[in-house]
C-alpha cells in the first residue's frame, strides 16, 4: 500500500475526515455577546445572515434564499474556497461526487447555476433601488457584518435609523428571491 495511512476519526458520507474543531474561547466570547450564550456554538453564529437569524430578525425562509444567493455567487464568481455554510446549501457542487464527474456534466452544472444566478440578480436589480442587491451582496457573498452587530461601539439615533433601513432592504431582497425560489414562509 503507498501513501500515508488514514486518519483516525468520523468522516462525512463522500469519505472525508469532520473536522469539529472548538472554536476558541474568544470566538465563543464575541459569539455570546451577539447572539446569547445559548446560541454561541451554533453554526449559524459564523457569520453575519446567520447572525440575524438567530437574533429573529430574519426568518428562516429569507436566511435560506440569502444563503442560497451567496452560495450561487460564490461558486460561479468564485471567492477562494466555498466556506462550509455555503457547501451546505449547494449540494451540485459537494464532496467526491463533483470530483468524479467529467468536464461535460460540470460545466452542464455551472450554466444552469449561472442561469439560476442570472434570473436571481434580474429580480434583485428590478427592484426600485440597488440598495437591496448591494446589501445582500455585502451580507451573504463578502460576510461584510452589518454596522449594528458591532457590539463594541456606541450608536446615535440616526445611525439606529439607518441600520432599520438597511435591515428592511436586506429583507425586501430576501422576501424577492424566496418567492422566486418558491421558498414557503411558515408562521412563527
Amino acid at each position: 500500500m503507498a501513501g500515508r495511512p488514514k486518519k483516525a476519526g468520523p468522516r462525512h458520507p463522500g469519505g472525508r475526515l469532520c473536522q469539529n474543531i472548538a472554536p476558541p474561547a474568544e470566538v465563543l466570547e464575541q459569539r455570546a455577546r451577539m447572539v446569547g450564550e445559548a446560541n454561541e456554538r451554533d453554526q449559524r453564529a459564523g457569520y453575519p445572515l446567520g447572525i440575524l437569524a438567530l437574533k429573529g430578525l430574519l426568518q428562516r425562509a429569507d436566511h435560506s434564499a440569502g444563503m442560497r444567493y451567496g452560495g450561487l455567487y460564490i461558486a460561479i464568481w468564485g471567492r477562494g474556497p466555498m466556506p462550509s455554510h455555503f457547501a451546505a446549501m449547494m449540494p451540485e457542487l459537494r464532496g467526491a461526487e463533483w470530483e468524479l464527474l467529467d468536464d461535460k456534466k460540470r460545466e452542464e452544472i455551472l450554466f444552469g447555476l449561472a442561469g439560476d444566478l442570472g434570473e436571481a440578480t434580474a429580480v434583485l436589480l428590478a427592484l426600485s433601488t440597488r440598495r437591496p442587491f448591494e446589501i445582500l451582496v455585502n451580507l451573504a457573498v463578502y460576510e461584510r457584518p452589518m454596522r449594528f452587530m458591532d457590539c463594541a461601539r456606541a450608536r446615535s439615533a440616526s445611525a439606529w435609523a439607518a441600520d432599520q433601513r438597511d435591515l428592511d432592504a436586506l429583507k425586501e431582497a430576501t422576501g424577492r428571491l424566496a418567492t422566486l425560489w418558491r421558498i414557503e414562509r411558515k408562521a412563527a
